[in-house]
């Protein structure tokens, strides 16, 4: 008993303290270290999965931008493609109009030929000539006529039946064939048949222009 009193009990229990705060002090330390590991480890897990999110977005638009790219592309060409079909259609109308237009005339230059050679050939007296050249006008007559209706045929299968400068169009080429057919002078007709024509030859250039800004 004198040897426990005689023990010295601040000392110990500064000892004592001294202990528990150190173990204190080390669970603290090894604690927050232990805290300090995770919150790093979930800063380096955030900032990986926001990083593979952001190269998920970058392909992604990246993708979406050569689609635009393809879909911008496909669109040029193809509009480079109806631009192309617009201007030969511009061709075709222009000289199937024109065709058309000369071969009233070759037909008006046939008839005034027949009537010019019919007095001539009434003085020579001379039937079998006669017959001749009746046969070889008709053969070239019926060429320039079946021309003539081919290049108008050709005309209005270019033109769209429902627009009204088409409509206004065909029947000016319908009246120059028929005053032609009718031995009468085509030429009046004609130049209204090219008035009517200029107009639309016109629009469709303003689409062909369209286009090509496009």
């Amino acid at each position: 008993m004198e040897k426990l009193c005689s023990l010295d009990w601040p000392t110990l229990a500064a000892f004592a303290i001294v202990v528990l705060t150190v173990v204190a002090t080390t669970f603290l330390t090894i604690r927050n270290q232990n805290l300090a590991t995770a919150a790093q480890r979930q800063i380096a897990d955030e900032a990986g999965r926001r990083q593979i999110q952001l190269a998920e977005e970058a392909g992604r638009r990246q993708i979406q931008i050569a689609h635009e790219a393809a879909t911008r592309e496909q669109e040029k060409l193809r509009a480079v493609a109806i631009a192309d079909a617009r201007r030969a259609w511009i061709g075709n109308l222009r000289d199937e109009a024109s065709s058309f237009i000369a071969e009233t005339y070759s037909m008006w230059d046939l008839h005034q030929q027949k009537v010019g050679r019919a007095e001539t050939l009434r003085d020579l007296n001379n039937p079998s000539l006669a017959m001749a050249e009746l046969g070889q006008w008709s053969i070239r007559y019926g060429s320039a006529r079946t021309a003539m209706e081919r290049s108008r045929a050709k005309v209005a299968l270019l033109l769209n039946p429902q627009e009204e400068a088409a409509q206004r169009l065909l029947a000016a080429i319908d009246r120059s064939m028929s005053k032609v057919k009718g031995q009468e002078d085509p030429h009046q007709l004609n130049l209204k048949v090219i008035e009517l024509l200029q107009p639309v030859l016109k629009e469709e250039w303003s689409r062909v222009k369209t286009l090509d800004l496009a």
